[in-house]
């Protein structure tokens, strides 16, 4: 079935099914972070990683079940591999919260403040007031 379609159909079908593929392992993964279950998040973050997912939030969601399994180095080195490889605000912001998270707020800050101010979100910009407020009251 596939073969009849003209490439471009193809390309859309193979993306729709790498997304679904891809939005069931977070799924999982989400669940088994939930559980507390680490050994079954670390099996679910390796799949993600070969799926290989375009998506900020999705690669969030690897790095923070790498942290949880404790592997919070490798973690550190994928975020910052995706955000150095990326032009995009949201990967940005997702490696700034995670840096945040991990009570790297100097970093997130830095990371934020890259982004051009006419390409930030009302969410990257309420998360920058609130890392510089906290800097600057802690």
């Amino acid at each position: 079935m596939q073969s009849s379609l003209p490439p471009a159909q193809r390309r859309q079908l193979r993306d729709t099914l790498l997304e679904m593929k891809t939005q069931s392992v977070v799924q999982q993964l989400s669940s088994a972070l939930a559980e507390n279950d680490t050994q079954a998040a670390e099996q679910f973050a390796k799949q993600l990683l070969q799926l290989d997912p375009s998506s900020p939030w999705q690669r969030r969601d690897i790095a923070d079940a790498l942290v949880a399994a404790g592997q919070r180095n490798r973690a550190d080195a994928l975020m910052q591999q995706w955000a150095a490889g990326s032009r995009d605000p949201e990967m940005q912001f997702a490696y700034a919260l995670y840096l945040s998270q991990a009570g790297r707020d100097d970093e997130a800050i830095a990371v934020l403040s890259r982004v051009p101010a006419a390409r930030r979100s009302e969410a990257m910009q309420g998360n920058l007031l609130r890392l510089r407020l906290d800097q600057s009251t802690g």
